[in-house]
């Protein structure tokens, strides 16, 4: 008896939670992003969309006081000793990304980067693909190279 008791008290609770999880997690209708799970330099969650044809919105906030710093980075040679230094900014965190129209890859890394024909290789980055929440004092401790000439980078710094 006791265990009917139980399992009565257990369906009395849930059924309410549910109904009421439902109402406030509803699916969004006519959706073209997908949210997905992500956290910034600070470690805090954030939300990052995912757009069907694969790009990434990211959702933030920012700090009372702190900016936003967005810039595209040519890289005009495609050596294995050619590389360009990102601008000198102060920044918490960045994205760097390649684009998306590059003709190859492009390879982030220090001040003795080098694309796939050195031996240094960085982070590839293919195009169109990002880096996302690098914690760096300042941007101009990367430098980027590339596979082919006139390659670019954006950059989004806080």
């Amino acid at each position: 008896m006791k265990k009917l008791f139980v399992i009565g008290l257990m369906i009395t609770t849930l059924l309410p939670l549910v109904a009421s999880a439902e109402k406030v997690f509803k699916p969004l209708n006519k959706s073209t992003m997908m949210p997905i799970g992500g956290r910034d330099a600070t470690d805090e969650a954030q939300v990052l969309n995912v757009n069907p044809d694969g790009s990434i919105n990211v959702v933030f906030g920012l700090a009372p006081g702190s900016a936003v710093h967005t810039g595209i980075v040519n890289i005009p040679l495609a050596g294995p000793a050619d590389r360009v230094q990102m601008p000198d900014l102060s920044a918490a965190a960045c994205t760097i990304q390649a684009f998306s129209n590059n003709n190859g890859s492009v390879y982030v890394g220090d001040d003795a980067v080098t694309n796939k024909d050195g031996v240094k290789r960085g982070l590839e980055l293919a195009p169109g693909m990002p880096y996302n929440d690098v914690s760096i004092v300042n941007l101009n401790l990367l430098y980027v190279a590339t596979d082919n000439i006139n390659n670019k980078v954006a950059y989004l710094c806080n």
